[in-house]
């Protein structure tokens, strides 16, 4: 070949064309990285925002798992109370007036109450207006912020069934307030705000929301 064909050939292909046929495989390489790890961050934040989230939610329903719990303890203990002073008035007044449940019998007997009758109906409305209101106001504040788990459709039964329970506990208390403000506030004679007693003045606490709030926190993912 002459040194002409050769100066030719050279002159095709210029030295800043040779780098730039080196370097390109380089850059594309970086380039796929530079992809892939903006990739691979994008699932890694997704994934860790979606187990974050259901952290977030089990541990919402463990708090609603911890009020219902409270709620039933203050129930009993105030239950017991009434027991107690219904079984002293039958005890000591000999004849009581037909009443309609705990809080009627209370509000016909109270103007003959004794000092220890007096004294025990006193804390049975206290329990009414501090323990018992403070509790399902934050049910029901927990039920305005978790509407989530009140609609449908739900991904498994298990949710589908408490999220009626839940629609219940929401009427529930709705309820229970409506009478509560009626019913306690300017009437000292009032003790207790029952709904599903002889009155039916409302519908009953959701009698399985604990086995069906208990059976979705179990199975969890």
């Amino acid at each position: 070949m002459t040194e002409e064909g050769i100066t030719g050939v050279a002159d095709e292909i210029k030295p800043e064309e040779v780098n730039l046929r080196r370097w390109m495989p380089k850059a594309a390489i970086i380039a796929l990285a530079t992809v892939a790890w903006f990739i691979g961050k994008d699932v890694y934040n997704d994934r860790k925002s979606g187990i974050s989230e259901q952290k977030t939610s089990l541990q919402s329903l463990q708090q609603l798992q911890s009020l219902l719990s409270e709620s039933r303890s203050i129930y009993e203990s105030q239950n017991a109370l009434a027991q107690k002073l219904s079984n002293m008035l039958i005890s000591k007044h000999g004849s009581v007036p037909e009443a309609n449940g705990y809080d009627d019998l209370f509000y016909k007997m109270h103007n003959k109450f004794t000092g220890d009758e007096s004294e025990l109906q006193r804390i049975i409305r206290a329990t009414t207006m501090n323990s018992q209101h403070r509790v399902n106001s934050e049910m029901r504040e927990w039920l305005k912020n978790n509407n989530a788990f009140r609609k449908t459709p739900q991904p498994t039964p298990e949710r589908e069934q408490l999220a009626d329970q839940l629609r219940n506990l929401e009427l529930h208390l709705n309820q229970w307030h409506d009478k509560y403000d009626a019913w306690i506030p300017k009437d000292s004679k009032r003790s207790l705000v029952y709904l599903a007693d002889e009155k039916r003045h409302g519908i009953q606490f959701p009698p399985t929301l604990d086995k069906k709030l208990e059976a979705v926190i179990r199975s969890w993912r």
